[in-house]
């Protein structure tokens, strides 16, 4: 996908511009740009994880034609706003369990501000030791360590872009300003692209 991983990561999308609704199709209609690039003639599979499946939820809604199954890995994005449940009560959450760091994750949210813009600023051997201790915690054995942490560096020094739509698509708390369950995408009685849903690691 587009602006994740080692993809490419355009500049044109600016956070601070667009309304979830464009940003949803700013992604989806790359995707479809690829899938013609890549001469897919025929209906495909498609498979997306968290974000990604809510990205590969869309471009399905979008383009029903070109979807033979959508298979969604513990998707994000197919809840509601809780009635009475918004910014305003969010900032009262976070403010009744007050910490530096949830203060500083709904400054950034709000404010189209990722975690990774840091490592512009980080000294390369501070970010590289932050990565590589992170390497070392997940169950990766010790000649993978290395690997890792060449592999997360890149992509984390790299110019952001889905992070920013991430921001511009979802509420804090990752509740989505546009749901999937919506009666006008994948709620819509019309949508007879074949579904899977896969949860959990068993």
């Amino acid at each position: 996908m587009i602006g994740m991983g080692s993809s490419s990561r355009p500049r044109d999308f600016d956070p601070k511009q667009v309304t979830p609704e464009q940003a949803i199709s700013y992604f989806t209609t790359y995707l479809e740009k690829w899938r013609t690039a890549m001469d897919l003639n025929q209906p495909f599979y498609l498979a997306g994880h968290s974000f990604g499946g809510y990205l590969a939820g869309n471009y399905a809604v979008e383009y029903p034609q070109n979807v033979k199954r959508l298979l969604l890995l513990s998707p994000i994005g197919f809840s509601f706003m809780p009635e009475g449940w918004g910014p305003e009560a969010w900032d009262a959450e976070f403010d009744n369990q007050w910490s530096l760091r949830r203060s500083l994750f709904k400054f950034g949210f709000r404010h189209k501000y990722s975690p990774f813009d840091l490592t512009s600023i980080v000294p390369r051997g501070r970010l590289l030791n932050f990565i590589s201790g992170f390497a070392r915690r997940h169950p990766v054995n010790s000649s993978s360590v290395q690997i890792l942490t060449d592999y997360m560096y890149q992509i984390f020094s790299r110019p952001g872009t889905s992070e920013y739509g991430l921001m511009v698509m979802f509420e804090v708390g990752i509740v989505p300003r546009v749901s999937l369950s919506e009666g006008d995408r994948m709620g819509d009685a019309r949508f007879k692209v074949p579904l899977t849903f896969i949860y959990g690691d068993q």
